[in-house]
């Protein structure tokens, strides 16, 4: 008879804005919990993005969410290269857009899922963040993003520990 793994599920988010500056950058750590000799197999990542913006100026705003194996990374231009990034997206709305009616400003939630098969393996805890940039003026105070990462945890083999340690150098 085999022994079936549990689906366990960790939620958190980077940070809120604090708004008033033309970038704000919110970064935190996602723990798995993992024992030295676990890993963890990512199955699912639910990622929850929440603009919050008065768009009364002619301005366009974007905000850069990620979740990384690395649990110390940081927004950079490429982070959407970097091996260790797992999921990387960009969401962005424009005064004119909302202005036109081709856009809402209740539309400022956004829900993305990403499945994974076969499983992302990690051995670490994950580093999450947010990144925001007005193209003119300042960001508002309150945007967000929520993070659920839905995996399986297991011992790991040798192989598989340094497979997981050579992606991480």
């Amino acid at each position: 008879m085999s022994k079936k793994a549990v689906l366990e599920w960790v939620a958190n988010n980077p940070g809120t804005f604090a708004g008033g500056a033309t970038t704000e950058e919110e970064t935190d750590r996602l723990e798995l919990g993992l024992r030295d000799d676990e890993i963890a197999e990512i199955h699912k990542i639910v990622l929850d993005i929440n603009l919050v913006e008065d768009f009364d100026a002619a301005k366009t705003v974007a905000l850069y969410a990620w979740i990384s194996m690395d649990p110390d990374s940081a927004y950079g231009v490429n982070i959407n290269r970097d091996l260790e990034t797992i999921v990387s997206t960009q969401y962005s709305k424009t005064a004119e857009g909302i202005l036109a009616g081709t856009e809402t400003v209740i539309d400022n939630e956004k829900t993305l899922n990403y499945d994974f098969d076969p499983p992302v393996l990690v051995g670490t805890d994950l580093g999450m963040g947010l990144y925001g940039l007005a193209s003119v003026g300042n960001l508002d105070a309150g945007s967000t993003a929520f993070f659920r990462v839905f995996f399986t945890r297991r011992k790991a083999t040798a192989a598989e520990l340094n497979r997981i340690l050579l992606k991480r150098r």
